[in-house]
Parts: structure tokens; C-alpha cells; sequence
């Protein structure tokens, strides 16, 4: 049979591919050891912070079973006003005692 002469530059090109392979796996088993006690490039997914309706419903329990054990007091709707009042009738009173 008459010899393909593309197998020749098949051959020929396959040693360079391959030499070009070993120069990038080189250069990644670098990089991965670069980083392997570097935990801030971890890679962090967008869809992380997507919760699953299921999930959804299981923390919002968890978060009221917390506040049903440490109950907070409840803050007033108008706990500015209600706190400058005394302050004003402090003020008043010293006037009138002056």
C-alpha cells in the first residue's frame, strides 16, 4: 500500500500537541498548588444564596423557634417620640423651677 502523507503530518503534529499539553498541566499543577492551602479563591456559586421553597420554610421555623427561646423586648412604633417626651418635660420642669 502507498504510505498517506497525511499520517505523516499527523505524526509529526502530535508530538507538539503533546509537548504543549505537558507545558499547560505543568502550569495548572502549579497553580493548584499555589492554592491549595488558600481558602479565600474558593469559588462561590451565585446560586448559593437561592434557598428552596422547603428551605425557605425550614429556616424561617428555625428563626422562630429562636425567638421563641430568647424573646426580645418589642420596640414601640413611635419609640422616638416617646423618648424625647420626657426629655421636653424635664426641661419644662427646670424652667419652672428656675
Amino acid at each position: 500500500m502507498a504510505s498517506n502523507p497525511f499520517n505523516s503530518a499527523e505524526n509529526s503534529n502530535s508530538g507538539a500537541k503533546s509537548e504543549k499539553m505537558n507545558v499547560h498541566r505543568q502550569m495548572m499543577e502549579n497553580k493548584l498548588r499555589e492554592n491549595e492551602g488558600n481558602p479565600t479563591n474558593a469559588y462561590v456559586s451565585p446560586s448559593d444564596a437561592i434557598m428552596s421553597p422547603a428551605s425557605q420554610k425550614l429556616s424561617g421555623f428555625k428563626q422562630r423557634q429562636m425567638n421563641k427561646s430568647n424573646p426580645v423586648k418589642p420596640r414601640t412604633l413611635f419609640a422616638k417620640t416617646a423618648a424625647s417626651k420626657p426629655e421636653e418635660e424635664t426641661a419644662e420642669t427646670k424652667t419652672e423651677n428656675a
